[in-house]
């Protein structure tokens, strides 16, 4: 059985089936960093919109669990693989060209980061083929609080 993930956040941008949505990170998000957002309190996720929601709208966001695993081991499993397996590809061919060990090391280390760049181009281009961000996109599933009713308690 698959669970579910779920989120709360405004809508900063919306149309065409999907929209923009502004979250608020967690105090487990500090010790990670993976996603590249530094220290900045809040993070933007495209999800699909199948309730029509507006800017300024508070929804609630779900996503299968088994979604996002499979978008973790994607992008960080599959480099981690290469930029191991690059090592030792090139250190084992150096070796075989007959480099010294030293030698055979550093251009280890070169291969390694070769295939672990190599390994987030294939990711890419594989998203854009097959779409994968689309699949593994968080829903809307509920509007908590309307963007509509907020700013008539706001002019009152």
């Amino acid at each position: 059985m698959d669970g579910f993930v779920e989120e709360h956040g405004e809508v900063i941008e919306a149309g065409n089936g999907t929209a923009k949505i502004k979250l608020q990170r967690h105090a487990s998000c500090d010790k990670c960093g993976a996603c590249g957002m530094g220290k900045r309190p809040e993070i933007a996720v495209v999800a699909d919109d199948r309730i029509g929601v507006e800017k300024g709208d508070i929804v609630m966001l779900r996503m299968k669990t088994g979604q996002l695993f499979k978008a973790a081991v994607l992008m960080y499993t599959f480099p981690l693989a290469g930029l191991v397996l690059g090592f030792l590809a090139g250190q084992r061919m150096a070796l075989w060209g007959g480099l010294n060990p030293n030698s055979a090391e550093n251009f280890g280390i070169f291969a390694g980061f070769a295939f672990l760049a190599a390994s987030y181009l294939t990711i890419r281009w594989w998203d854009r083929r097959y779409a994968l961000g689309t699949k593994m996109r968080p829903e809307i599933v509920e509007i908590i609080a309307s963007a509509r009713n907020h700013s008539d308690r706001i002019l009152k």
